[in-house]
């Protein structure tokens, strides 16, 4: 009894080898690139929701300043601090405002100020965007009628994105 085995039919070792490696090779360029997608994309993911901070926290301060006196009595222009006006149950109020960066974050501030002694009296903190690194806030006053006409501002966050607008103050009688 003799068992006949055709060689031309059958794989060798080698050929299997081989495409064990080449396939083994391909797998592992696939898989290398799921993972580089997948990394860029929660990369991405938090950027945007980092910038999607960071334009709130400036929505609001354009909110703030939009409402500022316009009197530079009414600022601490070292800080800044600026009071801000608004109407409540038919009568005019106001609230101190203060914007700044303070360990990593852009903080709000508000309260009552003295502007003479340069000091908060009574003060409420509230953090508006995190990754902060740097804000610089420069109030243009105009010299000859005495007033404040407008705020601009940037904003760095931590990945030296730049975040800036400016904002002009109207008279606004309350």
């Amino acid at each position: 009894m003799s068992i006949d085995f055709d060689r031309r039919r059958a794989f060798s070792l080698i050929e299997v080898l081989v495409y064990m490696a080449v396939s083994s090779i391909a797998l592992l360029l696939v898989f290398d690139f799921y993972a580089r997608t997948s990394r860029d994309i929660k990369k991405l993911s938090v950027d945007c929701e980092n910038n999607i901070r960071a334009e709130l926290a400036l929505d609001l301060m354009r909110r703030d300043l939009i409402s500022a006196s316009i009197k530079p009595s009414d600022w601490d222009m070292e800080i800044p601090v600026f009071r801000k006006f608004f109407l409540k149950k038919e009568e005019a109020r106001f609230l101190d405002i203060c914007w700044q960066v303070r360990n990593k974050k852009l903080e709000r501030i508000e309260g009552v100020y003295d502007y003479f002694l340069k000091k908060w009296i009574e003060k409420k903190r509230g953090f508006a965007s995190y990754n902060a690194k740097k804000l610089n806030v420069d109030v243009k006053v105009d010299s000859f009628l005495n007033l404040v006409r407008g705020v601009s501002f940037e904003y760095f966050d931590l990945d030296d994105n730049v975040f800036d607008g400016f904002v002009e103050l109207k008279n606004r009688g309350l």
